[in-house]
């Protein structure tokens, strides 16, 4: 009896979404295990999620997509990070300035579930840039002190941010206009 009957469906589809990111990110995972690399993994959650949270982005229609895409996404990113871990710094700037420029415009990305009044618009602008600002910095600072690959995985996983922000903006713009 601690929840009231009206608010039974809202704690249900709650329940539903943590579930399925406890799913999707159980998946990330196992997949970054399985490739050795559970520590890549981990860092891309991190970044990604951290990120998006306050930027949005896109938002599948169907958990399955939403997990196939988290997972394609991570794939991606971890791949390009191998192959780009002997970058110059140069090009870890451009990928992370070039990443921000495009997603800068974008944040919040509206979404047709979420009403954005203008403090929360101001509120996901200056949270999702702080965010993304803090995580291009600890790029950097991984690329000068601790691992090049580990500074390109976070260049990597903002750039997806961003591109997830511009598929949103199209595809969540439908919704909202519905």
């Amino acid at each position: 009896n601690i929840i009231n009957s009206e608010e039974k469906e809202v704690y249900q589809w709650g329940l539903t979404l943590i579930l399925n990111d406890i799913v999707t990110f159980s998946l990330v995972l196992l997949l970054s295990a399985l490739l050795l690399h559970i520590r890549f993994g981990a860092e891309f959650l991190i970044v990604f999620c951290l990120t998006r949270i306050y930027c949005g982005g896109y938002h599948a229609r169907k958990e399955s997509v939403c997990r196939f895409t988290m997972i394609v996404v991570f794939l991606l990113v971890l791949f390009g990070a191998c192959i780009l871990s002997d970058c110059s710094r140069y090009i870890l700037l451009s990928v992370l300035t070039v990443s921000f420029l495009v997603l800068l415009p974008l944040i919040p990305v509206k979404h047709p579930n979420k009403v954005m009044t203008e403090e929360l618009k101001k509120k996901g602008r200056v949270r999702g840039t702080l965010s993304y600002l803090a995580f291009a910095v600890l790029s950097l600072l991984f690329y000068l002190f601790v691992s090049k690959i580990d500074a390109v995985l976070i260049a990597l996983s903002l750039s997806a941010v961003s591109v997830l922000a511009i598929i949103g903006t199209f595809t969540n713009e439908r919704g909202v206009n519905k």
